[in-house]
């Protein structure tokens, strides 16, 4: 009988159990690998959804502050044209018929402010889910948009104060008694009569054709809605 070689043994165990420490460490590996990747994956999906989420409260924001600024752009329409009357007349209202001067008289009448919301597109950044949306074209879109109506609720804030002016004034004038009865039960014409007598009123009516240089209210609204349109696209 042969003599046992010990040291071939001694090399085959030792190489059995390095290649089996080499698989067992590869599923290890594997496993780990595996794991990570599903844990990004679904964190990725989960921060897509927060995205997605957030952009349509975002949309939603937008189409709100969309109506307002259009109602507001119509009662602006409507002190442009009183206003173009009366200046075009002298700021003799009794040359205009009284129906037209009942009907734009919220030009003396109301005061109006744009309050532009942006509860969501705060959100949107201070969450840092803006950093996510893949589109940043869109991101662009948006922030240009914001920026935009921010400065109509300037102008029209600008607009706003001039016309407060206007009402103060009117407070400190002493307006005849029977005036006053006849405003009270409101009578047009006796509005006209003490509004048009100073020269606060004058100069807000002065102010208003021009106010806007040109008409920007079309593309504004058109740059609104594609804005809107976009996120629909992107995230609906």
């Amino acid at each position: 009988m042969g003599r046992m070689n010990w040291k071939r043994v001694k090399n085959t165990v030792r190489g059995w159990r390095i290649g089996d420490f080499i698989r067992q460490l590869a599923i290890v590996v594997l496993g780990i690998v595996i794991t990570f990747w599903g844990s990004d994956a679904i964190s990725d999906y989960k921060k897509k959804k927060e995205v997605r989420s957030v952009m349509l409260l975002v949309k939603e924001e937008l189409i709100q502050n969309r109506e307002l600024f259009n109602d507001l752009v119509e009662q602006w329409r409507k002190e442009r044209h009183i206003s173009l009357m009366l200046t075009d007349n002298g700021f003799q209202y009794q040359n205009i018929p009284i129906d037209t001067l009942e009907k734009y008289k919220s030009v003396i009448t109301d005061i109006r402010n744009y309050s532009l919301s942006t509860d969501a597109l705060d959100v949107l950044k201070g969450s840092g889910l803006l950093q996510s949306v893949p589109d940043k074209n869109l991101v662009l879109q948006l922030n240009k948009t914001y920026m935009t109506l921010r400065g109509f609720e300037s102008s029209i804030a600008t607009l706003g104060n001039k016309k407060m002016k206007m009402f103060e004034a009117a407070d400190r004038y002493d307006i005849d008694e029977s005036d006053g009865k006849l405003i009270d039960s409101g009578d047009c014409l006796a509005l006209y009569k003490v509004y048009l007598s100073l020269p606060e009123t004058k100069g807000y009516i002065r102010t208003v054709p021009g106010f806007f240089y040109g008409d920007p209210f079309p593309k504004i609204d058109a740059m609104i809605q594609e804005t809107i349109q976009a996120i629909e696209q992107k995230y609906e």
